[in-house]
């Protein structure tokens, strides 16, 4: 942590080393002038200058060891081993004189201190510099009988460290306030890159972040199932992790204004995207993937979309006229001077009356479609209370709807309304088809069951009718797509459509010549 204006505690660990690493060449040079002092006879305290030099070494010993272990504390090894370097090196300068060079070597504990102390603390060892060459100089001059001390060249020393202190102060605040900022800086970024990563990862959309050298930087879940790669990717070359989508990126960077094709991959077809970061990509590249089938569907709802605002705001117009007509036929078929043929044609006529009023009520369910409110739904009862109504509106007998579970606790979290009119149609078709098959009972079959694998619950429709020919399964769901000459070809893809806005699923799950089986997949009750 950084606080009042001082470097951080690994930076104040560092210059001790550094402080340290000082003080041992500083044993080093003073046994060597120990050594030489003793050879030459010229220096009568060579032995007490050799024993310093041994301090200097043990304390180095001693601190090397302390900056290991990291204990005692910071602060308390900063006190210590500050003042024992100030102890020793004003032995050397008593050695001396306040004219040798012994005295310029306070500005290691000086310079320490105003960087490593805080406050004013910074300028203790500046001042205790200053008064003991001020002490040395005065015991020279009251005992030694010197007639004419160097005060002033003590005083400037004096100066000189304060100066030093003051600048090693400034130094170490801005020391400080930069690294803060650093920091500040650092945590923005990894708040930032959080942030990115999170909005990335609940992308639909696939994202996959290659680096110049072709390997997987970053990559979302959703292009995990897309591309069925096996984690950990970090770092991997994309060739090795995801092959397929490999291929793509040397097409397309064979000719980057080319269109890429869509390709199938773990049963989807994606289509990509890229985008080169840097020039040409060199930097590396953002792949988009999108799922094929529901960029189709999205454009299909938007055209839907565009197509109910239209009918909502023609189907008034329509409606009177359609009005107008049926009432009319109906007073045609009542004349008792109409052939037989007549009396066909104003059939006719009503029958296509009811079809177009059917179409325009289907498209305006699909434009007035409210936000679903979704609540708790027991299976079990509901499904029940939708057989009695469901036999009772189109007078079937109750053997002719039948619902199979071995499990009453079923819950699905769904709009009850939105639900029985998906159910409604699904079941409405399986009566028609089964009818049409001329099927023995029941008509009609319900089911529904946990899937494990999926964590999911789901309901099963089926008929005994003739079955979907493969021809036309895929088409099925597309709006206006019918076989039937009284459809609309809008029930399944209204079914599929509530389905969606309720976050479950409506496909086709089996078809054959003995029947058909739809399957509505629900989501957890608790999402």
């Amino acid at each position: 942590m950084i606080g009042n204006g001082n470097i951080s505690e690994d930076n104040r660990w560092q210059t001790l080393r550094l402080l340290n690493g000082i003080r041992m060449a500083l044993a080093i040079v003073l046994i060597t002038l120990s050594a030489l002092s003793v050879n030459s006879g010229s220096d009568k305290n060579g032995t007490l200058l050799a024993l310093l030099a041994g301090l200097f070494a043990l304390h180095g010993l001693i601190s090397a060891r302390q900056l290991r272990l990291r204990s005692p504390a910071i602060n308390r090894q900063i006190r210590v081993q500050l003042s024992v370097d100030f102890g020793l090196l004003l032995v050397l300068v008593f050695l001396g004189n306040t004219d040798s060079n012994y005295a310029s070597l306070l500005f290691v504990p000086t310079v320490a201190g105003s960087l490593l102390l805080k406050e004013m603390k910074a300028y203790t060892f500046a001042a205790l510099s200053s008064l003991a060459l001020l002490a040395i100089e005065t015991e020279r001059v009251w005992l030694s009988g010197i007639e004419h001390g160097h005060y002033s060249q003590a005083g400037m020393l004096g100066v000189v460290f304060f100066s030093i202190a003051v600048i090693g102060r400034m130094i170490s605040s801005r020391l400080a306030a930069s690294q803060t900022q650093l920091e500040q800086t650092d945590i923005n970024l990894a708040n930032l890159e959080a942030a990115s990563s999170l909005v990335i990862q609940n992308l639909d959309s696939g994202v996959v972040v290659i680096d110049g050298d072709n390997r997987i930087r970053l990559i979302n879940s959703a292009a995990v199932q897309m591309l069925n790669v096996n984690l950990p990717v970090h770092g991997r070359p994309a060739r090795d992790s995801a092959p397929l989508l490999s291929e793509q990126i040397a097409l397309w960077k064979m000719d980057q204004r080319r269109q890429i094709p869509s390709f199938t991959s773990n049963g989807r077809d994606l289509v990509p995207r890229f985008v080169p970061v840097g020039q040409m990509g060199r930097s590396g590249i953002l792949v988009f993937l999108d799922d094929a089938e529901q960029l189709s569907t999205e454009a299909q709802q938007n055209k839907l979309a565009s197509l109910g605002q239209l009918t909502a705001s023609i189907a008034h117009e329509i409606r009177n006229p359609l009005s107008a007509i049926s009432h009319a036929s109906q007073l045609l078929a009542e004349s008792p001077t109409l052939d037989e043929a007549d009396v066909h044609l104003t059939e006719i006529i009503k029958e296509q009356v009811v079809r177009v009023d059917s179409v325009i009520s289907s498209v305006l369910k699909l434009s007035r479609r409210e936000k679903p409110q979704p609540v708790i739904v027991k299976l079990a009862p509901w499904l029940e209370q939708f057989r009695s109504c469901f036999i009772l509106e189109h007078q079937l007998q109750i053997s002719d709807f039948e619902i199979e579970s071995n499990n009453t606790d079923a819950e699905v979290r769904m709009d009850e309304s939105q639900l029985d009119q998906i159910v409604s149609n699904l079941c409405k078709n399986a009566l028609h088809y089964s009818q049409q098959n001329n099927a023995a009972a029941p008509l009609v079959s319900v089911h529904f069951s946990y899937d494990a694998k999926a964590s999911c619950w789901y309901l099963d429709v089926s008929d005994r009718g003739p079955g979907i020919p493969e021809a036309i399964q895929t088409d099925i769901f597309v709006p206006f797509f019918t076989t039937r000459h009284e459809g609309t070809g809008l029930g399944l893809y209204l079914a599929r459509s509530l389905c969606e806005t309720n976050g479950a699923r409506l496909v086709l799950n089996d078809s054959h010549s003995g029947g058909t089986t739809f399957r509505v997949i629900f989501t957890s009750p608790l999402h």
